[in-house]
């Protein structure tokens, strides 16, 4: 299941764009020419949790308040276990199309090939396909590593017995409150002769281990030294998170649309071939697509001209796609 065919319009400096995005897309341009925004339409489109204010931010500033802005993805076929689970609009190995429709109010439609659909099968639609978005390594100690995270805690839920997450919740709370109730043994009287009440106890429903995971790094250890990932070279960062989002990736067993901003930044040049590289073992599986933003011709050297989307920033400040006559000597 590929994506064959993108289209956006009104949103943000996008007034209306269309492409047919190759098994890997470098989306090159200048500064503020909308990179980042075909990123952003991507992500927003497979979002479940759509929230007013975050649609209200994407319309399109020029646009009236009524204005619809919309993404729509053509995809080649869908797999079978998605025609298995929404039979009612699914073919197998009949294309189809899925588009997002939103307004300035923050009212959201999602359909498949023209037909509405409700949460339940949106989530059953993006449940069969793997988005995974990696900001530039330099943002690597903030959101960097959150698609590892967010992998991490769902695998962690589907885990059963002591060692999944509502086991750990529990074994938790039991200690605490074993320990905690022995510190209260010495208040029973102050509970029961000036609060009159009968005993005070601990109270454990509130931990919860899920937000701890927000806090998971990745260490590297090099012979007798051992360290944050954040300490290495950015060069090396970028190897190491472009390996681990193609394992991710290649783990699920899923669809895979990987959205990769600007993995060459800082770079220098001889460490360009191995983010290329990388990028390229990305669609070595079947089933995967990668689309980047990129500022560096060092990058666009390693891959075929068609391979390229870019973009330009008209006097309105709206993205265009820019005419490329290229010829290669």
């Amino acid at each position: 299941m590929q994506i064959k065919k993108l289209e956006i319009k009104n949103f943000r400096s996008i007034e209306s764009l269309s492409f047919s995005p190759k098994e890997v897309t470098a989306i090159c341009g200048t500064n503020s020419s909308g990179k980042s925004n075909i990123l952003r339409a991507l992500r927003l489109a497979f979002r479940s949790d759509l929230k007013v204010e975050k649609l209200a931010e994407n319309v399109s500033s020029w646009t009236a308040p009524n204005t619809i802005c919309s993404i729509e993805i053509s995809f080649d076929k869908p797999t079978r276990e998605l025609v298995a689970a929404l039979p009612n609009y699914f073919i197998k190995d009949q294309a189809f199309k899925y588009k997002l429709t939103f307004k300035r109010s923050g009212s959201a439609s999602r359909y498949i090939d023209k037909v509405k659909i409700n949460e339940d099968e949106a989530k059953e639609f993006f449940n069969s396909m793997l988005v995974i978005y990696v900001p530039a390594i330099r943002d690597i100690a903030t959101d960097g590593l959150k698609p590892f995270r967010d992998t991490l805690l769902n695998a962690m839920k589907k885990q059963k017995g002591a060692a999944s997450i509502s086991g750990l919740n529990k074994s938790l709370r039991t200690q605490i409150a074993t320990r905690g109730k022995s510190m209260l043994t010495n208040t029973k009287t102050l509970a029961r002769d000036w609060m009159k009440v009968d005993h005070l106890d601990v109270d454990t429903n509130a931990i919860d281990i899920d937000p701890l995971l927000s806090t998971v790094g990745i260490r590297v250890k090099l012979k007798n030294e051992d360290f944050e990932l954040s300490k290495l070279g950015t060069g090396q960062q970028s190897a190491v998170v472009l390996k681990l989002y193609r394992e991710l990736g290649v783990g699920s067993g899923k669809p895979v649309i990987y959205l990769f901003e600007e993995p060459d930044n800082h770079l220098h040049p001889t460490s360009i071939k191995v983010v290329a590289d990388e990028l390229q073992d990305c669609i070595s599986t079947k089933n995967a697509q990668v689309l980047f933003t990129t500022h560096s011709p060092y990058l666009l050297n390693h891959f075929e001209f068609d391979c390229y989307l870019p973009l330009a920033v008209s006097h309105e400040r709206k993205t265009i796609r820019r005419l490329m006559s290229i010829k290669k000597s």
